[in-house]
């Protein structure tokens, strides 16, 4: 039994350490590059609601055990997007401190989740509401491990759209913290798990397979897209529908067409960062791009099916 364990989690993870020290990676947050990919557009160039949710490789040593994760939305005809995270930095709950569809330490995204159109209309109230109950936004509630951290967050946000039956990657460490032992169904709603505060649990569902989390860190199976789950490499298999964010005049496959949108001509702009890796708020090419502050509104029936919504990968690669 002692021998699986350490077959099954350990020898992984010391096999991504050693492939991670090869890595050519930043040394610190200065030197990471928090820039945009520039996939989104400015958001008053597509009238459509939108909610994506983005997952990077976290820095320096704990990119050999996770992801870090966050929320981008922005309402019908809204003049800027909303991304919201949560970090380490005295206030845990940080709202449009990078850019939307920016690097997280030098890692290029990854699009765990694109809703656009009426199907995201009806999930951004829910949204909306979910941040702003989200019971660990003070300072000292953040706990890089077991949690509640980034995954907490964003793993508790998709819990209040079962709708979208889907789940943060299996190396999403502390998604599945919670302050009590939990036995119920899983976060996508299509499975059951049990849980004792995240540190030990087993789960079986359609969508995120088998799983069994040992002090936070996850080895099993994913059966919809066949694929092992491995401590610190995450999956490791068939293609799962997720893509790499790509730059906005790639949605195209008309190279007359770059750098356009059916709205006319744009430009994929970068956002200005300071040498603290957040938005430059000063510098001009931000003005406007998000708002000062985010007003919460509580949910909202609507008349959205399931079957209206979709994960797209469409524009990526």
């Amino acid at each position: 039994m002692i021998v699986g364990i350490l077959i099954l989690f350990l020898l992984p993870l010391a096999v991504r350490a050693a492939l991670y020290a090869s890595e050519d990676r930043p040394a610190s947050f200065r030197d990471a590059d928090w820039s945009s990919v520039g996939m989104l557009l400015p958001a008053d160039a597509d009238r459509d609601a939108r909610f994506l949710v983005f997952t990077g490789r976290t820095g320096r040593w704990k990119g050999i055990f996770a992801v870090h994760s966050w929320i981008v939305f922005k309402p019908e005809n809204a003049a800027s997007w909303s991304r919201y995270d949560v970090d380490d930095w005295d206030q845990p709950l940080r709202s449009n401190a990078w850019a939307p569809d920016g690097r997280w330490f030098g890692d290029t995204p990854r699009v765990l989740v694109d809703v656009r159109g009426p199907a995201a209309a009806a999930l951004i109230p829910k949204v909306k509401a979910a941040i702003a109950t989200y019971g660990y936004s003070h300072s000292g509630d953040y706990r890089i491990w077991p949690g509640p951290n980034c995954n907490t967050f964003t793993a508790t946000v998709l819990r209040a759209v079962p709708e979208l039956e889907t789940t943060l990657p299996s190396n999403a460490v502390s998604k599945d913290f919670r302050a009590y032992p939990y036995v119920g169904l899983t976060d996508s709603g299509t499975g059951v798990e049990a849980s004792l505060w995240g540190l030990l649990g087993i789960k079986l569902a359609w969508v995120e397979g088998v799983e069994i989390n040992v002090l936070g860190l996850v080895a099993g199976i994913d059966l919809r897209h066949p694929a092992v789950k491995l401590p610190g490499f995450g999956r490791v298999g068939v293609d799962d529908g997720t893509a790499v964010a790509a730059r906005a005049r790639e949605m195209t496959g008309d190279p007359s067409e770059a750098g356009k949108s059916k709205h006319g001509d744009y430009d994929a702009r970068e956002y200005p960062i300071n040498e603290t890796g957040h938005l430059d708020r000063s510098h001009p090419a931000n003005a406007g791009r998000f708002g000062r502050s985010h007003q919460h509104k509580s949910p909202r029936t609507s008349g959205a099916s399931r079957s209206d919504i979709r994960t797209k990968s469409a524009g990526l690669q």
